[in-house]
């Protein structure tokens, strides 16, 4: 058994040590064949980069050398002054001219202008009119694109039309005169096998290809090609390393090496190579048999010991069902590891639920903590007894969201994610923590600072947290923040704070950290006349006036007045309440659209905001899409139009004293029931209703605007007894016409 085991032993050894050597050999060969890669690519680019920039500077010495002649050649400039009249010897100078241009430079195959006015093409050869000359097509086409300028692409030219052999050339282009002149052209032509000849002297056609196309990505140039017709194209044998474009010509460069020349690997090993490695194998070998002798002692003394125990207590380890003494081993190893981990699981989850248990009694007042229990669990926790603390509590914001995104495993990967940053961002600033969920959506936090002067820094931490969290995952919190304590016993009233301060996240919004100490010291709970403010926009959306900046105007002042959800939340259901009661009073059509359509919206919205903002969009949105249908309703109905023509006409003349449902009826040829139960259900409310609301209103435009007295303006506005004005007044407005231009004026 000893032997079979050390051969157990020694062959797992074996293996590993030659996968080891052998993997080494073909690392360091892998390494070899990498580094030369990238120095044949390197050497590639760098011989691209070098024939691009030659074949730039030449074709720029060309360009330069012909606008230097157009603004110095006073001949060449006048060839295009089409109010210039010329002799023969004037042509010749410019003959000459352009022969001279031509010697200058090899790579010119030809030069000529012409002038546009006349038709004329003057070249080193000949002038003749454009129909004579053998590139007419090419002139015709450039002469029409006032934005072609510089190089062309490879094409064939001739210069005669009867010539039988046309030379693929590329062609330099510049409009006359200088710098963009539209009388004339000047053309240079380079031949293309001249290019080509440039070209090939600047490579090593044994050890690299390059092609060459142009911007048409057309086949300009294969070393491969022993300067055959361009359009004879065939693929280059090697492999191609790097593409360039020229930024002058737009010529596109593609070069490589050929097979055979660089990119074969060809390993070479000496035989000095070959016996340093026998060496190494025979070294390691001999290693690993002594490795395994010393490794293997501790498993034979085991072994021994197990023998003899196993004399004496044959039994008990028949009860194992094993006669191998290694599986004994490994079940009793297993036995002891299951049980302990089980024990290990069990304690640590009675120690998780102790300190659940143990934070929410102290968020909760502590009545069942005693003061050595306190002591000992915040020493676990490395807290301290004495020192400033505060509480905060981390709410997921939008929580039904995010639980209908998240599986349940997700949502425990997250709010661990939420505790362990808070925890390392409070370590990182020296400050301790201990935070346990007390519910599904709310983190508690107990923050502690030993030096008291940097307490302020538990708000800065926090919102660090809420920022990561901002950036780094795909919801918000908000925390809420008490104020600070120096014993246990005040925990819980911190707590309470912090839970306060969240129910303000309605009015404050959403993503912020809430200090209970920042919010307003009297949080003023005054109604600022919500129902008079509200029966106004009802009665505007009512009757199909104006309405919504009102409303943005309410919201904005319950916002103002930072009140907490629950305090929004009935508001919002009195506001519902309202405006349902008084559709009622509307024609039935649109009150049965309102409680089909839009009453449950409202309420569903009102029911599920998690902010104000939220909750104002949504309402806003819904009553929009209510006005909008009943007015088409009341545009559909017969009688709208009159009814209109009635608003109109009470608006015109709500200042008359004698203004009565019975005037109107005469005014308009009904009766009076007639007429009071369409203005009922075309509004909402009685005539005497609408006419004194309009009266009141003015009135109280008038107190404000004008120094007139009370009795003026109640006259002014259709009131004959000012006791009878100030008795609506007040009713309407809760105070009486004087007291409300006192109050308006302070």
């Amino acid at each position: 058994m000893r032997r079979y085991w050390f051969n157990r032993l020694l062959l797992s050894y074996l293996p590993a040590f030659f996968l080891l050597i052998l993997s080494l050999i073909l690392i360091f060969f892998l390494f070899i064949n990498e580094q030369n890669k990238k120095q044949a690519i390197f050497t590639n680019e760098m011989m691209s980069r070098q024939t691009i920039q030659s074949i730039d500077n030449a074709l720029k010495s060309i360009d330069d050398l012909i606008i230097q002649n157009l603004y110095t050649n006073l001949q060449m400039k006048q060839v295009f002054d089409q109010h210039r009249e010329r002799d023969p010897f004037e042509y010749y100078q410019v003959i000459t001219a352009l022969r001279s241009i031509k010697s200058t430079n090899p790579l010119i195959n030809s030069i000529y202008l012409f002038r546009k006015h006349d038709q004329m093409v003057l070249s080193e050869n000949t002038m003749v009119p454009l129909e004579q000359f053998g590139d007419e097509d090419f002139i015709s086409l450039n002469m029409a694109d006032a934005e072609n300028d510089g190089w062309t692409n490879i094409r064939s030219f001739k210069e005669f039309p009867n010539d039988s052999n046309p030379v693929n050339v590329v062609s330099l282009l510049r409009k006359a005169p200088l710098p963009a002149g539209d009388q004339g052209l000047v053309v240079i032509n380079v031949d293309a096998r001249t290019v080509q000849q440039y070209i090939e002297k600047l490579i090593n056609r044994d050890l690299n290809f390059i092609q060459l196309y142009d911007g048409n990505g057309r086949l300009f140039y294969d070393t491969a090609m022993q300067f055959q017709d361009v359009e004879n194209f065939r693929e280059t044998i090697g492999k191609e390393l790097s593409r360039m474009k020229s930024p002058y010509t737009n010529w596109e460069f593609r070069s490589g090496i050929r097979d055979g020349a660089l990119y074969n690997f060809v390993s070479f090993i000496s035989y000095v190579w070959i016996f340093a490695l026998g060496l190494v194998l025979l070294a390691g070998f001999g290693y690993i048999i002594f490795i395994t002798r010393q490794n293997y002692k501790p498993v034979m003394t085991i072994l021994n010991r197990l023998q003899t125990y196993s004399l004496k207590k044959n039994s008990a380890l028949d009860s194992l069902g094993e006669k191998d003494e290694f599986n004994y081993i490994e079940k009793s190893f297993e036995r002891l590891i299951e049980d302990t981990n089980h024990y290990q699981e069990k304690v640590e989850e009675n120690k998780l639920i102790r300190r659940q248990y143990f934070f929410q009694e102290l968020m909760n007042g502590g009545g069942s903590i005693s003061f050595e229990g306190w002591q000992k669990d915040i020493a676990e926790l490395g807290l301290k007894d004495k020192e400033a603390m505060k509480v905060a509590i981390v709410e997921i914001d939008k929580f039904h969201s995010f639980a209908g995104r998240y599986t349940i495993n997700d949502q425990k990967v997250l709010k661990y994610v939420i505790s362990y940053v808070i925890m390392e961002i409070s370590n990182s600033n020296g400050v301790k923590v201990w935070s346990e969920w007390i519910t599904s959506h709310q983190l508690g936090v107990l923050i502690q600072q030993h030096a008291q002067q940097s307490i302020e820094q538990t708000s800065d931490i926090l919102n660090q947290a809420r920022q990561w969290v901002q950036e780094n995952l795909q919801f918000t919190i908000t925390i809420g923040i008490g104020e600070t304590v120096y014993e246990a016993a005040g925990l819980s009233q911190c707590y309470d704070e912090a839970v306060e301060a969240l129910l303000y996240k309605a009015t404050i919004g959403r993503n912020k950290v809430i200090e209970g100490i920042s919010l307003p010291a009297v949080r003023e709970r005054i109604l600022f006349n919500f129902p008079e403010i509200l029966s106004v926009i009802i009665r505007s959306f009512c009757t199909g006036e104006a309405w919504e900046e009102m409303l943005e105007e309410l919201f904005s002042e319950i916002e103002s007045r930072y009140f907490t959800k629950d305090e929004i939340a009935n508001h919002l259901h009195y506001m519902l309440f309202q405006f349902d009661r008084d559709i009622r009073e509307l024609p039935q059509e649109i009150h049965q659209h309102w409680q089909a359509n839009i009453w449950s919206r409202l309420n569903a919205t009102i029911q599920s905001f998690d902010v104000l903002d939220e909750a104002k969009y949504d309402i806003v949105h819904i009553l929009r899409e209510a006005s909008q249908h009943i007015a088409y309703l009341r545009e559909n109905r017969s009688a709208h139009r009159l009814i209109q023509n009635m608003k109109s006409y009470i608006e015109t003349e709500y200042h008359n004293p004698d203004l009565s449902l019975m005037h109107l009826s005469e005014a308009f040829s009904l009766s009076p029931y007639y007429l009071s139960k369409l203005f009922k259900e075309e509004f909402g409310e009685k005539f005497v209703d609408f006419l004194a609301r309009i009266r009141i209103d003015t009135a109280k435009r008038l107190l404000m605007e004008t120094q007139s007295s009370i009795q003026d303006i109640a006259r002014k506005v259709g009131y004959i007894n000012v006791i009878t004005f100030n008795r609506i007044f007040k009713k309407m407005e809760g105070s009486t016409p004087g007291s409300y231009r006192k109050k308006a004026s302070s």
